[in-house]
């Protein structure tokens, strides 16, 4: 007997069993037994569910797992980005991010975040890792990004420390949003 043979043969026990029958010997099952409690029942039928798509799929379980948030992958319309507030003023990639989790569904959709989108410009060639005099690294534009309008500022924190600002200038803006597809697919890839 095949895989696929078993799973069928599993799922018609699984069935049988359900549906208050003995799958051995096809006679009815007392209805004080265990098996036709509702809860065993409910089970019964899920896992026959979960089978019957293992073997649409083929006899293969498919390894995508469902977030625990119950939510999908980021993914988001043209018809939302449209409404994307572009600023003249460049821009951090916080910001960005903010401004394309504000036009998702919310309910249905998990957030983009930061590293979706810097990930995807490293990937092309557009920032770079660079180490910092503190032994730590951190992203910079490459003479691409720079052409593109990705420029660095020095700021400085709450706590008087000077650092490096990465910014978006309104072309480097309309690149992510009009990239936006590539990169939900590196998001997918990068799992």
């Amino acid at each position: 007997m095949n895989d696929m043979e078993t799973l069928m043969r599993a799922k018609s026990y699984i069935d049988s069993l359900a549906h208050g029958i003995n799958p051995i010997d096809g006679s009815e099952i007392p209805e004080n037994d265990t098996i036709n409690h509702i809860r065993i029942t409910r089970c019964l039928f899920y896992v026959s569910d979960i089978l019957e798509k293992i073997i649409d799929n083929g006899g293969i379980e498919k390894t995508a797992k469902k977030s625990s948030s119950g939510k999908a992958d980021f993914s988001i319309t043209y018809d939302r980005l449209r409404n994307f507030e572009y600023s003249t003023t460049p821009i951090n990639v916080t910001t960005i991010v903010k401004r394309i989790n504000s036009l998702k569904d919310n309910d249905k959709v998990k957030n983009l975040k930061t590293g979706d989108i810097t990930g995807f410009l490293l990937e092309a060639d557009l920032l770079e890792i660079s180490q910092r005099y503190d032994g730590k690294q951190s992203k910079v534009p490459t003479e691409a990004g720079l052409d593109l309008g990705i420029s660095m500022e020095m700021r400085s924190g709450m706590d008087g420390r000077i650092y490096h600002c990465v910014l978006y200038s309104r072309k480097a803006q309309e690149f992510i949003i009009d990239n936006m597809d590539s990169i939900i697919e590196f998001i997918r890839t990068k799992k």
